[in-house]
């Protein structure tokens, strides 16, 4: 339940992850794809790979931090942890079985573009039911029994109905989802953008401006794809990387997918058209050509902005995840703003694409700025969905508020009551309550 008084004076509560995190995967990931890179393995066995070697960083690192493991373990027989560890196990099998169904079936997934995903499977799906097995033991002998929606969904397989929480296995479902559409498109991601620069890396050094940034560009991609798979890979307990809550709204929903395959597809070359090319190069070439100075300057933003962008997604690395709260974010980026990626993919595309210079015409200049600012106006609504979403934290309130005194954009808020947390919170609390009634 949403804390009906805002506090007097908030204070940044401690972030679940640490601002240097995303340097040391980077390190990881580039030590591990040097390694690697010459060897006879395909761009798929490469990629996992490479998220192997991520996780085998993380996972340790997020057990040391965890707050779970400086509690005492409950004494609870271990036969009888044994065996609601297998009902688990079996319940996440069940959730893991109806995204396998919805990826058979669904034509969008046998297009060409997923077929690194699907070629993966074989690598992963034999040894993931034990491998499961392990992680639900151990979190349950170590923190106890719980029945989240991994039981629940065990119960429904075993036919047990009468024991299952409905709404338990309804937030269950939305966490599959969430794990099934993105996932096959990171990793997917991952795949193309290595298989594009493998073996080339040397062809940076003798590039134009324009095809060093652009390289650079897929490779700080490429970097940030496999940082935060693991994230969609599985969420646990015992780290405390698991799903506490999820959006359930179809305006939510509707508004996330709005940015990614298959509908984007439709927004980007239709309605939001600004992405205009001159020829085969980016407008900001055209512009300002491939050297001088305002070559180099656009280049450097647009490096600085990449950079930016990921630190602000690989950040959240076993936490990577849309429409869901798995802990709050307080330091790196998001010390200078809330939404810093939104922000910045916001900026770089306008560098990119010069929508309101990009047609030489009045009337095209004005119909592509007006489509990007519309386009971008979608992002300001993706944080508005995951602020209400993160609105039932005391830890986000306090965050978000005590970003309304420190944030880059808190003139906005003072200027605009409208477009303040504190605004916001005070309808959402009362929305709520009205709810409760």
């Amino acid at each position: 339940m949403i804390s009906p008084t805002l506090p007097s004076k908030p204070e940044c509560p401690r972030s679940v992850s640490h601002w240097t995190d995303p340097f040391v995967i980077a390190a990881i990931s580039i030590a591990a794809y040097l390694g690697l890179r010459s060897t006879n393995l395909g761009n798929v066995q490469l990629s996992l790979l490479l998220v192997g070697a991520v996780m085998l960083y993380m996972i340790p690192l997020e057990l040391a931090r965890s707050p779970a493991l400086r509690q005492p373990r409950p004494a609870v027989p271990f036969t009888d942890t044994f065996k609601k560890s297998l009902i688990k196990t079996l319940g996440i099998l069940a959730g893991l079985g109806l995204v396998l169904l919805a990826w058979f079936f669904i034509p969008e997934y046998m297009l060409t573009e997923y077929q690194s995903f699907f070629a993966a499977m074989p690598y992963v799906l034999p040894p993931l039911p034990f491998a499961i097995f392990a992680c639900v033991l151990l979190t349950e002998w170590r923190l106890g029994p719980a029945e989240d929606h991994a039981w629940h969904f065990g119960m429904v397989a075993l036919q047990r109905y009468k024991d299952v929480d409905w709404k338990t296995v309804r937030d269950g479902l939305f966490g599959w989802l969430i794990k099934g559409f993105f996932l096959p498109l990171n990793f997917d991601a991952a795949v193309s953008l290595i298989k594009g620069f493998r073996g080339k890396e040397a062809n940076i050094m003798t590039a134009d401006w324009p095809g060093i940034i652009a390289t650079l560009d897929h490779m700080i991609f490429a970097v940030l794809v496999i940082a935060i798979i693991p994230g969609y890979l599985f969420s646990m307990r015992i780290l405390g990387t698991d799903l506490k809550k999820t959006d359930q709204t179809w305006f939510g929903w509707m508004v996330t997918f709005f940015c990614y395959p298959p509908i984007n597809r439709g927004t980007h070359s239709g309605w939001f058209s600004y992405e205009h090319y001159v020829g085969s190069v980016f407008p900001w070439v055209a512009w300002f050509g491939s050297a001088g100075a305002m070559s180099y300057t656009a280049g450097i933003a647009l490096l600085f902005f990449y950079l930016v962008h990921y630190w602000g997604e690989s950040i959240c690395c076993m936490r990577s995840s849309h429409l869901s709260n798995r802990g709050i974010i307080t330091n790196g980026p998001f010390r200078l703003t809330k939404h810093p990626v939104y922000v910045v993919k916001c900026f770089a595309w306008t560098v990119t694409f010069l929508p309101f210079l990009s047609q030489n015409t009045l009337r095209g200049d004005l119909s592509h700025g007006l489509s990007f600012f519309a386009f971008c106006g979608v992002y300001f609504m993706r944080g508005w969905i995951e602020e209400r979403l993160l609105s039932t934290d005391p830890d986000y309130v306090a965050y978000a508020l005590w970003m309304e005194e420190h944030s880059l954009f808190r003139f906005m808020g003072r200027r605009f009551p409208i477009l303040s947390f504190a605004w916001r919170l005070k309808r959402w609390q009362k929305n709520h309550a009205n709810l409760s009634r």
